[in-house]
């Protein structure tokens, strides 16, 4: 098993080239969004796996001092049903008079994701470097390139160029979504609160599934796998 934890002295980031366009997977269906039953049946089409991968969340204490938790803890923590592959926002389920649940609301913060900085540390080793990626206009796009308008949203894209060593301690990515063509593709929904994985490498799937610092799920596999 790799050893993903992260060494700020030694994290590398992503180098883009933002100079020419790049063709952007699904284009046609963005901002991409796993709410959106065609846009889901087009990467089911493919790619043979998909796993989600939910964030840390915070959660505050009576003296509004956050610590990290997985969904699971927080579902746990406060009596609520857990749906893993919803949205945060529709994920939990419970009685919305409870006390419990009224804390839940009060003192979990949610994931709130536009690019892929968190997620990249962890998934860098087991996917490695892309060929090409886009962020989006709420992200922080470079000053000087150019944006194009697709499907009303501004992005930007980029050929990845290789990494470098993160002096700065940013861990900026730079990107909202990443693919190498024919084998996978990673990507922030719309939602923010999470991130879609698909590959047609069972490898890849199991390591990881197997990552225990990676709360994840496996949403779809071919028939008799998983």
């Amino acid at each position: 098993m790799r050893n993903n934890t992260l060494d700020l002295d030694t994290f590398l980031v992503p180098t883009w080239d933002f100079n020419n366009e790049v063709e952007i997977p699904f284009s046609d269906l963005l901002p991409y969004d796993m709410l959106n039953g065609t846009f889901v049946l087009a990467l089911k089409d493919q790619y043979r796996f998909c796993v989600i991968m939910l964030p840390e969340v915070d959660i505050r204490d009576d003296y509004n001092v956050c610590r990290g938790a997985t969904w699971k803890e927080v579902a746990r923590r406060f009596e609520l049903q857990l749906d893993p592959i919803k949205p945060f926002g529709e994920a939990f389920v419970g009685e919305c008079e409870s006390s419990l649940y009224n804390q839940f609301e009060r003192k979990v913060i949610p994931p709130d994701y536009v690019d892929l900085d968190v997620p990249w540390q962890f998934l860098r080793p087991i996917m490695g470097l892309p060929e090409g990626g886009y962020i989006i206009d709420e992200g922080e796009i470079p000053k000087g390139v150019n944006k194009r308008i697709v499907n009303g949203w501004a992005v930007a894209t980029a050929f990845c160029t290789g990494e470098r060593m993160d002096v700065e301690k940013t861990r900026r990515t730079l990107t909202t979504a990443c693919w190498k063509a024919n084998e996978w593709l990673y990507f922030v929904p719309i939602d923010g609160t999470r991130v879609i994985i698909c590959t047609n490498l069972q490898e890849q799937v199991d390591e990881i599934l197997n990552e225990p610092e990676i709360e994840s799920v496996l949403l779809w596999s071919p028939p008799g796998i998983g």
